[in-house]
């Protein structure tokens, strides 16, 4: 049983890193990890690209590449040639920074499939906290979706009343209408029949105008917090590095279904270009697997084929 408190500093960084453990790994916030050493060495190696040096598991600018060629399964753990950038050197010789974090990717079982990345960090796990404290964020707009929702609930009840209300009008002003022809017929002065039956018009012309007005702020109020709720989404997806920013602006002016499939689109776009799955465009690439010809036909991108 093993931790993932894996160190770093400019003494070391000329001789091969442990860059994970193998077997069961433990990390300092309690997740669990199964690691089986061969199989994800050649898991990165099938993958082509070194793997990247960050900054607090940030994504975006290199800190330094771990030669994927250079992997080496060890008793301990996996180890890995390190080359830093001049900006990490700068960070691990003045002891900025003191830690390695590995960015796994792992299946229901907790197997560990691929080490995307490597933080460079001061707090191991890292990754994990930034996950937590997003799904509390999620938590808390779900909460507040569903304490809109309950407000939105209680409005088109509103709504329900009043519609039930105007229509009851409506029927009554029909009836009082037969019964008035019926009350002429026998001779009874119209003048107070005509009063009654513009009063009972009056109050469903009323209760229709009122209904209308309710209506139209409720759905007003609605698309506007749909709109404000799903900017909000796209700032945290954009953040976190799961939308391009070129892709942000068009997918304020979506909604609905179409809005879902574009994102998932972007999404698979943002992990290609941001890193997480590069794409060779040059002829050493026969090629496109499954997943990168579909996210290619989905954005109108000619790969090499």
């Amino acid at each position: 049983m093993q931790g993932l408190l894996l160190e770093i500093n400019s003494k070391n960084t000329d001789k091969k890193i442990k860059i994970s453990p193998i077997g069961i790994a433990h990390g300092l916030d309690g997740r669990v990890f199964k690691i089986d050493g061969e199989k994800l060495i050649k898991n990165i190696q099938k993958n082509d690209l070194d793997i990247v040096l960050n900054l607090n598991h940030q994504g975006g600018e290199a800190y330094g590449w771990f030669d994927r060629n250079s992997l080496e399964l060890r008793e301990d753990g996996i180890y890995a040639s390190l080359e830093l950038t001049p900006k990490g050197k700068e960070l691990v010789e003045n002891k900025a920074f003191r830690y390695l974090s590995p960015e796994y990717y792992v299946d229901d079982d907790k197997n560990v499939i691929h080490l995307d990345a490597m933080g460079l960090v001061n707090q191991p796990n890292l990754l994990n906290k930034a996950l937590n404290k997003i799904k509390s964020l999620v938590k808390i707009s779900e909460n507040k979706i569903k304490k809109e929702r309950n407000i939105m609930n209680e409005e088109l009840e509103e709504l329900r009343k009043l519609a039930d209300e105007a229509e009851t009008k409506a029927e009554n002003l029909e009836e009082s209408a037969n019964q008035a022809e019926e009350n002429v017929g026998k001779g009874e002065d119209p003048s107070t029949i005509i009063e009654a039956l513009k009063k009972e018009n009056e109050e469903l012309k009323s209760k229709l105008a009122e209904l209308s007005a309710k209506l139209e702020e409720v759905l007003n109020n609605n698309e506007k917090e749909q709109a404000e709720l799903n900017k909000k989404r796209l700032d945290s997806l954009l953040q976190n590095g799961l939308i391009l920013p070129n892709r942000y602006q068009k997918a304020l002016n979506m909604k609905g279904k179409f809005l879902e499939d574009y994102l998932d689109v972007c999404e698979k776009e943002a992990s290609i270009v941001l890193g997480k799955k590069e794409i060779n465009f040059t002829s050493k690439r026969k090629e496109l697997n499954a997943y990168e010809a579909k996210v290619f036909k989905q954005l109108g991108i000619k790969g090499d084929k």
